[in-house]
């Protein structure tokens, strides 16, 4: 339970290098913040915000920075009792839960 508490209540604090904010500024000077779900050589795959990917091409960017940060919002749990809270971190942490995606 301490990992799901840890990854829910301080949800910045570990971040899985599949999950870290790129932000990528593109020579053509567009920004684009993403996660990255796929690198080689010849192309990048982004994960863009609505489910969708992009491809581009490693390149077309001027600069690349990683900042170790989710993209949910930090005060997500503000808003909930700590009951409700601790309901959800209980519920997360079950043998119930869907396997993780490897």
């Amino acid at each position: 339970m301490g990992y799901a508490l840890e990854n829910d209540l301080a949800h910045s604090a570990v971040v899985g290098k599949d999950y870290l904010l790129n932000v990528i500024t593109m020579k053509d000077g567009s920004i684009l913040n993403s996660m990255i779900r796929r690198e080689t050589k010849e192309v990048i795959t982004l994960a863009m915000p609505g489910g969708t990917t992009s491809d581009i091409k490693p390149s077309d960017i001027a600069s690349r920075q990683e900042i170790a940060q989710l993209l949910m919002p930090p005060s997500l749990f503000d808003v909930l009792p700590l009951e409700q809270v601790a309901d959800l971190v209980k519920y997360l942490s079950s043998p119930a839960q869907m396997p993780l995606p490897k």
